[in-house]
C-alpha cells in the first residue's frame, strides 16, 4: 500500500512513517519543507501522486513554549490544519483514481471538558471556545463531495494530547519541572486526555489498512 501523509516530517508524522515502512508499505511525505518530501504548493496545483491512502496529521505545535499565543499565531495553528486538510480534500476530489482511504487526524478538543460525561462520536461539540470550533471547521474542510465519498473510505479521529519522549507536548511540559518551577495547576483534577505517539501511529495505520 502506497500512503500519503500529510504533516510526515513531523512527530506524529514520523512515527506513522516509521511504523508503514516497517509494515512493508510505500510512504510520501507532504511537507513545508523542500526537499523532505512533496510540498503542499505541489499538492494544491498538480494534485495527489498515485496512492492508496491518504492520512493528515499535519499542525503546527499548539505547545510551542518558543510563541506567544497571539492572534498571528492562533492563526497559524488554524491554517495548518485546516487550510492543509482542505487542500487534500480537494485533491483527493480532483482524481481520476482516488485513493480507497482517507484518514483525518484531530482532537478531543471538540467536546466540551467535563469530570463526569462520557463523551462518543455522536456526542454535542464543536461550539464553545477556540478549539472545539477548530476542530469543527476542521473536519469539515476534510468532507469529500458526495460522487468521491462514495468511492473512498473517510475516517476521522480524535485525539488527546499526544506524548512521547522524542517530542510532541511532553518536552516543553518537562521544562518548568526540570528548572525547579514545575507545579500543580488549579485543582490539579483538571481532565487531560493524552495517548502516546506509539499507540496513535498503531490506531492510524489500523484505519488506513480498513481494520
Amino acid at each position: 500500500m502506497k500512503v500519503v501523509i500529510g504533516g510526515g516530517s513531523g512527530f506524529v508524522g514520523s512515527a506513522l512513517s516509521r511504523l508503514l515502512r516497517s509494515k512493508g508499505h510505500e510512504v510520501e511525505v507532504v511537507s513545508r519543507r523542500p526537499g523532505a518530501g512533496v510540498t503542499w504548493t505541489h499538492v494544491a496545483s498538480r494534485g495527489l501522486p498515485p496512492c492508496d491512502a491518504v492520512v493528515n496529521v499535519a499542525g503546527a505545535n499548539i505547545l510551542n513554549p518558543l510563541r506567544r499565543w497571539s492572534c498571528s499565531f492562533q492563526q497559524e495553528v488554524v491554517s495548518s490544519r485546516v487550510e492543509t486538510t482542505r487542500t487534500l480534500s480537494e485533491a483527493i476530489a480532483l482524481c481520476p483514481h482516488p485513493p480507497r482511504s482517507w484518514v483525518l487526524l484531530t482532537g478531543v478538543g471538540y467536546y466540551r471538558p467535563s469530570l463526569r460525561e462520557e463523551y462518543h462520536e455522536g456526542s454535542v461539540g464543536g461550539d464553545f471556545d477556540f478549539f472545539s470550533r477548530l476542530v469543527r471547521d476542521w473536519e469539515s474542510a476534510a468532507r469529500l463531495p458526495e460522487g468521491t465519498g462514495r468511492l473512498v473510505r473517510q475516517v476521522v479521529i480524535r485525539a488527546g494530547v499526544v506524548l512521547g519522549r522524542e517530542g510532541g507536548a511532553l518536552p516543553p511540559m518537562l521544562l518548568p519541572f526540570r528548572m525547579g518551577l514545575g507545579g500543580r495547576l488549579g485543582s490539579g483534577l483538571q481532565p487531560f486526555p493524552w495517548i502516546h505517539v506509539e499507540d496513535l501511529a498503531g490506531i492510524l495505520l489500523h484505519a488506513l489498512e480498513g481494520g
